[in-house]
């Protein structure tokens, strides 16, 4: 079946507090691979900001390539790591955010959220 786009709405209400709010389920849970992915994409972009000095990487049409990109380029285990999952995290809220139907959107969530987690330790390592 396909998905009810206005449950976004009603999802946003409800993040809001408004009263009357009738998100489903897979409306939270597109939602939820949707901020994963997000989170994950700032924190790598805001890292090649420490790292490079400056926003022209993330700061154009292409930054969604460009950040998993750099990733791929740094030629070490952790990076690769972080540029597999980004690619994997962007095509699963791609899903999320553009397709009718998702097959399974409660295992896809709970992989995005292993993934983005898994993604966030990872970055921390580059940190030190």
């Amino acid at each position: 079946m396909s998905f009810d786009w206005t449950q976004y709405y009603q999802l946003s209400r409800e993040l809001l507090g408004k009263p009357n709010s009738t998100a489903t389920e897979e409306a939270k849970q597109r939602s939820a691979i949707s901020r994963a992915y997000y989170a994950v994409f700032n924190l790598a972009a805001v890292y090649i900001r420490m790292v490079e000095g400056d926003d022209a990487i993330v700061d154009n049409k292409d930054a969604h390539y460009a950040v998993s990109s750099y990733f791929e380029r740094q030629n070490n285990n952790v990076s690769t790591q972080i540029a597999s999952n980004l690619i994997i995290l962007r095509r699963l809220r791609n899903q999320a955010d553009y397709r009718d139907t998702i097959r399974t959107p409660k295992q896809t969530a709970d992989e995005s959220l292993a993934r983005a987690s898994t993604t966030i330790q990872l970055l921390s390592k580059l940190k030190r």
